[in-house]
């Protein structure tokens, strides 16, 4: 067990021993059928009464976390400072996720004090534009305001938070700034039709000692609150929804062992995308996956948050879509040369942004390009300190190339001409490419480079379940689930269509701020031993015989032999109502042991198994009554008559 200031990192092995002192346990999703493979796009909630009949909580919070990267770990440390107690869970063996391995780019401005050190007087209107116009079409546009409004104040809170940024600005075409962190360009600012609509402003905030540092930081914040307390090697397998509906726990596996943990104020999820479920990729973006997943080396990223969301009705969007890229820089040099397709033409302008190049080969090109340049451009590259790589095919004319990378000669030959006539005029009509990047090719020889699938081209899911500006989770009536609150990767508000570097970073931890306060000033919900009122999807439930009660003319009793049902993990309840429910029966699933209860009465008997029956005797006054079953709170259709007693 690792100790920051009063707050405990710890191993599953320690959880298992401290968490959880009962010697035995029985599986909540195994005993109730809601096990989902790993390709399920969709995990069932488990019920608040399930968890009351195998014993209670095994531990209270305020707030959940599922997730220990750039939006949980803010998320925790704002809502830990608005009072809230909460534990976070982390499923890999170390916090940091995804951001521990990234570039350390947020993109921010505004103006932000590292770009007015520079001469920038960027305005969140200039922000806005650029990001409308490029990130473009937006389902929610509130998403962009409240985002530009606000990062000035966030890229102050990091500083608070002790991530410190690079004081250089790097004007050339970088990934992300060279040396020690710094100010650059980190999108399409300088490219057309971007650089008219608004003037070029640099937004790529990199901090110093990449995201390792900036996760280094944020998670000594995190040790820092004495009411966080951090679980890692945890997978979060399942929620816990209330009577209403609410969500107010989850079931979690430490160390190969199911664990319950109360939530009252809410459960944030913050696990990222799907880069490594190979299945739920398959299903949705399948004709991507010869790229190579951008992610942590836990392969933890495995869509844990959209399917548990999923299973509660939550609305996904963009599943469909992944973020691509494949950068022709740096260095500046290197945006010299000319990016042609399988036909051998070119498509796009080559200093564009890796994002625009990557999607413009994945899904309009078939995943096939040639990054090509002749040996002035290549030695240049090589004079700039860097290294050009080896080529895939080398060649002393255009014709011999194109035939080694199986393109049409003619086709290839022409498009270099006209590209070579339009450089020479330093214009370039179709694709825009920046002036001082077209430059003529020479003679041979020519060397061309794989762009396409499979090779260098990298992904991201951008698929995400839907929230608001409080991060609350949505359902299909762009409704609020109450207790589910979203964040990150796995619940963008920005970057969906298109992408820019450092917006995940930025927004990941900016919105994970307005989770974590947003869920601390929620109501806590304090429930009892209840059944939940979810209503279960087609398929949950069998009937294995109707009930056939009898009515008996004698007394006013009632001998009523109902069937048992068999409803997967969803308890349900025979009932005989007047003029208020009566609950004779909650039937057993098989599994989690119950006596039968008959409300208003001491009577108790043992329930049946499904397929079998249970007798009950029940006194009633005379009159018309009507049976039914309850699933999980809900009447069920074709499970109902009438009773008569006389």
């Amino acid at each position: 067990m690792r100790t920051g200031k009063g707050h405990n990192v710890v191993d599953s092995d320690v959880v298992s021993r401290t968490m959880n002192a009962r010697a035995s346990r029985r599986s909540l999703l195994k005993a109730g059928g809601a096990v989902a493979g790993a390709g399920a796009m969709a995990i069932a909630p488990v019920k608040v009464a399930q968890v009351f009949a195998q014993g209670g909580w095994d531990h209270e919070t305020d707030v959940v976390v599922v997730g220990c990267g750039i939006s949980g770990t803010p998320a925790a440390i704002e809502a830990a400072r608005a009072g809230a107690e909460v534990i976070r869970f982390e499923k890999g063996p170390f916090t940091g996720g995804n951001m521990s391995h990234s570039q350390g780019i947020i993109y921010l401005g505004g103006g932000t004090d590292l770009q007015k050190s520079h001469g920038f007087e960027d305005t969140p209107e200039q922000m806005a534009a650029y990001l409308n116009a490029f990130m473009a079409p937006w389902d929610d546009p509130e998403f962009v305001k409240f985002y530009t409004e606000n990062t000035v104040e966030h890229y102050n809170w990091l500083l608070g938070e002790g991530v410190t940024f690079g004081a250089e600005f790097y004007p050339g075409k970088w990934i992300t700034a060279p040396n020690d962190g710094g100010l650059n360009f980190c999108g399409n600012e300088v490219n057309y039709p971007y650089n008219e609509i608004t003037p070029p402003i640099p937004r790529g905030h990199c901090v110093t000692g990449l995201g390792a540092a900036l996760s280094v930081a944020l998670q000594a914040s995190a040790e820092a609150e004495q009411n966080i307390t951090t679980i890692v090697s945890s997978t979060v397998i399942a929620l816990v929804t209330s009577d209403e509906g609410r969500v107010v726990g989850v079931v979690v596996n430490i160390d190969g062992e199911e664990q319950t943990v109360l939530a009252r104020k809410g459960v944030i999820l913050a696990s990222g995308g799907y880069e490594w479920n190979a299945e739920m990729a398959e299903r949705t973006v399948a004709s991507q996956l010869e790229a190579s997943p951008i992610g942590n080396t836990y392969h933890t990223n495995t869509g844990d948050g959209i399917r548990l969301a999923a299973g509660l009705g939550a609305r996904l969007r963009n599943m469909d879509l992944t973020f691509t890229t494949i950068f022709a820089y740096p260095p500046d040099e290197k945006c010299q040369s000319v990016i042609v397709n399988k036909v051998g033409r070119r498509f796009v302008n080559e200093a564009s942004y890796g994002a625009v190049i990557g999607q413009e080969i994945v899904h309009h090109q078939g995943g096939i390009a040639w990054l090509l340049m002749d040996q002035v451009i290549l030695e240049s590259i090589e004079e700039a300190g860097f290294s050009a790589g080896n080529p895939f095919a080398t060649a002393d004319s255009l014709a011999e190339l194109a035939e080694a990378i199986e393109v049409p000669a003619m086709n290839l030959e022409t498009e270099i001409a006209l590209y070579n006539s339009q450089a020479a005029e330093k214009f370039d009509p179709l694709y825009r490419k920046p002036e001082e990047f077209l430059t003529p090719f020479g003679d041979g020889p020519y060397h061309a480079f794989a762009l396409g699938l499979p090779g260098p081209v990298a992904y991201m899911t951008t698929g995400h379940v839907q929230i608001d500006l409080e991060t609350r989770v949505l359902d299909h009536n762009n409704e609020p689930i109450p207790g589910l609150y979203g964040v990150g990767q796995g619940a963008a508000g920005l970057g969906r269509r298109q992408y820019n570097s450092g917006i995940r970073l930025g927004e990941g931890s900016l919105f994970g701020r307005v989770s974590g306060r947003t869920v601390a000033a929620a109501d806590s919900w304090e429930g009892g031993e209840t059944s939940s009122h979810f209503s279960p999807p087609p398929g949950y439930g069998t009937v294995v015989e109707e009930a056939s009660p009898e009515a008996v003319e004698d007394l006013g009793e009632a001998d009523v032999t109902v069937e048992a049902f068999d409803l997967g993990y969803i308890q349900t309840e025979i009932s005989i109502a007047a003029n208020t429910d009566t609950v004779i029966g909650l039937l057993n699933n098989g599994v989690i042991p119950h006596d039968l209860a008959i409300q208003g009465t001491d009577f108790k008997t043992p329930l049946a198994n499904p397929g079998e029956t249970t007798k009950v005797l029940v006194n009633l006054e005379a009159g018309e009554y009507i049976y039914y079953c309850t699933v999980a709170g809900h009447r069920a259709a074709g499970m109902e008559g009438t009773l008569t007693v006389s």
